[in-house]
């Protein structure tokens, strides 16, 4: 009881943070895109959170049904819990950088443009 359950625990926090880091890489290598607006790139992410997240619910779910863990166990909930956990806090400090680069982003292109207008103003 007790190997499974810490191997259950386990696999539930690799699969979490594994969920995180593929969101992680989408926003890092999207950053340009998303700066043009780019739909298609948007689009893109929305499916790979998506996919991500239900993917690793469902290996999870795979998981268990080959080690033999039943739904409602110790196991079974510390997998999920451990799954959740996982991924979510990683996934706060990822989405807190990306609000802090799309803030100083746009603080650059305002300053920017407000230099612009400056420049074409009469003295």
């Amino acid at each position: 009881m007790t190997e499974t359950w810490v191997a259950s625990l386990t696999v539930g926090l690799a699969l979490g943070t594994a969920t995180a880091m593929v969101v992680r890489w989408y926003l890092l290598r999207s950053r340009s895109d998303r700066l043009l607006n780019n739909r298609f790139a948007i689009r893109l992410g929305q499916v790979v959170v998506v996919t991500a997240v239900c993917g690793g619910l469902l290996m999870l779910q795979v998981f268990h049904d080959r080690m033999g863990i039943k739904r409602h166990s110790a196991s079974y909930y510390a997998a999920i819990y451990a799954f959740l956990f996982s991924c979510f806090t990683p996934l706060f400090f990822v989405l807190r950088g990306e609000l802090r680069w799309r803030k100083s982003v746009q603080l650059e292109h305002k300053s920017s443009a407000l230099e612009d207008t400056n420049k074409n103003r009469p003295s």
